[in-house]
């Protein structure tokens, strides 16, 4: 669930980030505004399609039942967790 949230953060600082750079390259009128506009609407175009990947990936795995809970995450991994518990409190594992 972290890896989906991250994604789908860096995906929407990528919009956010490009269409700044759009709205900054019209009012420019040098040398470099059309590579600006050209580099933005490329990124703008890479970070839609990014984050419409990255939601119908989520969905697909909220539907498998991946992010249910906590609990199903961990029983997925049994003996790690249990050597992980048994390393933080070894006194405890008697």
């Amino acid at each position: 669930m972290f890896m989906f949230h991250a994604a789908f953060a860096l995906g929407l600082i990528a919009l956010t980030a490009s269409t700044a750079l759009l709205m900054w390259s019209k009012h420019l009128y040098g040398a470099g505004a059309g590579f600006a506009k050209v580099i933005a609407m490329l990124v703008i175009i890479f970070s839609i399609a990014s984050v419409i990947c990255t939601l119908a990936c989520g969905f697909k795995y909220w539907q498998q039942g991946y992010f249910q809970s906590f609990m199903q995450a961990r029983q997925m991994m049994p003996a790690h967790s249990q050597i992980m518990m048994e390393s933080k409190h070894p006194h405890h594992s008697q």
